[in-house]
This record gives structure tokens, sequence and C-alpha cells, in this order.
């Protein structure tokens, strides 16, 4: 069985369930979040965001990175409860 981490987005009640073992923009938009986004690989950097709070994974530029910090959400994965604020997405979760 998958540990999942739990994951709050500044100025949104709803908590979201995150797998360890996807990218957080894939999951973002399975929760009906729309990050912007273009490349997937972290050379763009048009998908960072702020984490507030825990520690994830980014395989690209390579790091275990622990809030405050900038992060790319195409290759950054959960490793604990996380608080992000994101910068460029739309919400169309009802």
């Amino acid at each position: 069985m998958t540990e999942t981490f739990c994951l709050k987005i500044e100025g949104v009640e709803q908590e979201f369930m995150l797998d360890p073992n996807l990218p957080l923009l894939e999951q973002l938009a399975d929760f009906g979040i729309n990050q912007r986004k273009a490349c997937r690989n972290g050379v763009c950097q048009i998908c960072d965001a702020e984490l507030l709070a825990g520690s994830v994974f980014q395989r690209y530029p390579r790091a275990d990175l622990s809030a405050p910090v900038s992060l790319y959400l195409c290759t950054s994965f959960a490793r604990s409860d996380l608080k992000l604020r994101l910068i460029r997405a739309e919400f169309t979760t009802p």
C-alpha cells in the first residue's frame, strides 16, 4: 500500500491526498486545478510554485527541498504533507 500525503493550497479550503509516486503537476490536474505548463520537465520554469510547508524530491533540477522554497510542480514529488502557494493556476473545482 502506497503512503499518501495531505496537500493544502493557500486560499483553498479543500484538502487533497497526494500519491508520492506521481508529480505534483499531474495530481493538480486530477484535482481540477489547471496550472500553467509547457515542457513538463522543469526547463521552461512556467509551473513554478512556492512550497510553504513540507518537503519534496525534485527530479530536475535534482534536489531534496524543504519549505520555504520555490519548486517546479512538473518534476516534484511529495515526501511529506505539503502546503503550496500556486502562482499560475486556475481553479475549476466546485
